[in-house]
């Protein structure tokens, strides 16, 4: 920016312009922040549209369980046989309910529920069950979402229980057959599988926030005098950086020891701001938020300041 009494160039955020004394008037250029910001809002957006469909995917999420009759086939193609349980239950909360025979080396049981709360009871009863494993060395996993819910123990055996929106699967076996159980358990529809149309946001979100990076980065370099492509250069761009901004190239080597590292890059982001003529407040905002000051850097009317080479600065 350039005084309007004098015709110098003013450099830094100063009120008073250093050659002739005068009072500056600064005219705010609010294109950067208009282009950062609206692309700073649209990668939020594709930010909220992930959350938006995780959050929309397990509420509604209802998995595709077996019907009685696909069932029974199943239970056949493993050699067993199944046996309905004539249950006795006061809201006739029970619409069937299987369970293998005594001959069968795999205990399964499978139910439809009218009932929800009695749904909910029978599943907990089992998770219980499940729970109650023996062996010293144990492993579990669960899952559970608003219309889907898997609990599995394995030790020296195999337990299992999964429920639905109606129905209730229960496995125990061997801890050899786990396979087949896992196995069973996908053939009946018992198994989470997450919709992944929430990647298509998140990777459009990281498109557009690293696009707006290369632009910044590449411009900043263009104002340092450095052609622009070095970027593009892993390690000797960090190289680069260090000298434009902290005044030698030796402090790179900082950037690879670990912990130290840390507080390298805080000095480092401290220290773009301030060759930019950057404020003390908006020096310390860039170790907070760099992915917003630093576009608007790149796009605003700051001059860039060679660094002292004796002093880190800081």
């Amino acid at each position: 920016m350039k005084c309007k009494y004098c015709e110098q160039e003013i450099m830094g955020d100063v009120s008073y312009c250093t050659n002739c004394g005068k009072k500056v008037k600064r005219i705010r250029n609010k294109k950067p922040l208009i282009i950062v910001g609206l692309w700073t809002l649209l990668a939020i957006s594709f930010l909220v549209l992930t959350f938006i469909s995780l959050i929309k995917n397990m509420n509604n999420y209802q998995a595709n369980t077996a019907s009685k009759k696909e069932f029974i086939e199943e239970i056949d193609k493993l050699g067993c046989k199944t046996i309905d349980v004539l249950e006795e239950h006061p809201d006739n909360a029970f619409n069937f309910y299987y369970v293998t025979d005594n001959t069968c080396p795999y205990i399964i049981a499978y139910a439809k529920f009218n009932n929800s709360e009695a749904k909910n009871s029978f599943y907990n009863k089992l998770v219980k069950d499940v729970q109650n494993i023996s062996g010293s060395s144990r492993s579990y996993s669960t899952v559970n979402v608003k219309n889907y819910s898997e609990y599995t123990y394995i030790s020296n055996e195999y337990k299992s229980t999964a429920s639905s929106k109606d129905y209730v699967l229960y496995i125990h076996t061997a801890k050899k057959d786990k396979e087949i159980a896992n196995r069973l358990k996908n053939s009946l529809g018992f198994k989470f599988k997450l919709n992944l149309n929430f990647l298509y946001y998140i990777i459009a979100f990281f498109i557009i926030k690293i696009l707006l990076l290369i632009v910044s980065w590449w411009k900043i370099n263009k104002k340092m005098k450095r052609p622009a492509w070095v970027l593009l250069i892993p390690i000797y761009n960090i190289i680069c950086l260090c000298e434009d901004v902290m005044g030698k190239k030796i402090y790179a080597l900082l950037f690879f020891i670990p912990f130290v590292n840390l507080f390298f890059i805080i000095a480092l982001y401290f220290s773009i701001a301030k060759v930019f003529g950057k404020s003390d407040v908006y020096q310390i905002l860039t170790i907070f938020f760099p992915s917003i000051t630093i576009p608007l850097i790149a796009f605003d009317d700051s001059n860039y300041t060679k660094p002292n080479k004796n002093t880190i600065n800081t």
